[in-house]
């Protein structure tokens, strides 16, 4: 499948750059986190959620890639919002988030204006501040990190502590962190689990 070029029109006259693959009903909207890395360090998960049927929207945080540069980093939740509606807009009836570092929690700010229907974070970095903030958010949540990264750990943890509603954190016996999971020596158990934990909530309850 082809992937195609797309534009998200952001708050402040901000236009977000990315690439969508394919359409339907259960979309997953796949947010990097806001390093030095754009939506290039998805690597093959999205065209691999494509083959299983799942619409994909893949964007360059503000700043990052072919994205315009935002003044601050309190863009980054709104170009969350914004990803989540364009999808919305695009048919989806099932929205699902797959964020990494400090986009997981920024995802769940999100998630007060814009609902969606479960969360895939790697490597959650939450600031003290975001505490009470992130508990707003119930959806299905499936975290992971690197276990041999402490401090990583540590943030991770705290994550799932803190979090409302199924949660559950894989502790992969490696030290890469965030989307560079993906190319770690448990990078593909980390894609089975992934497909698996959307399979659970792409379903319609609606459909009998």
């Amino acid at each position: 499948m082809q992937p195609e070029a797309v534009e998200l029109a952001a708050p402040g006259g901000l236009a977000l750059r990315g690439v969508r693959w394919g359409d339907g009903p259960s979309w997953a909207v796949l947010v990097h986190a806001p390093t030095d890395e754009d939506l290039d360090a998805w690597l093959d998960l999205p065209s691999l959620l494509a083959e299983r049927a799942y619409a994909v929207l893949a964007y360059d945080l503000p700043g990052h890639g072919l994205s315009d540069t935002a003044p601050d980093r309190e863009h980054l939740v709104a170009s969350v919002q914004v990803a989540l509606a364009w999808a919305q807009a695009a048919g989806a009836r099932r929205r699902f988030l797959i964020a990494a570092g400090a986009s997981v929690p920024a995802a769940l700010l999100a998630a007060r204006d814009e609902p969606f229907d479960a969360l895939v974070g790697l490597s959650p970095l939450l600031d003290p501040a975001q505490y009470e903030d992130i508990r707003t958010a119930v959806m299905p949540k499936l975290l992971f990190v690197g276990a041999r990264d402490r401090q990583a750990l540590a943030h991770a943890e705290q994550t799932a502590r803190l979090a409302v509603g199924w949660t559950v954190l894989s502790r992969l016996p490696v030290l890469e962190q965030g989307t560079r999971l993906l190319e770690s020596a448990w990078g593909e158990r980390l894609r089975e689990q992934t497909l698996a934990f959307l399979a659970d909530y792409r379903l319609d309850p609606s459909t009998p």
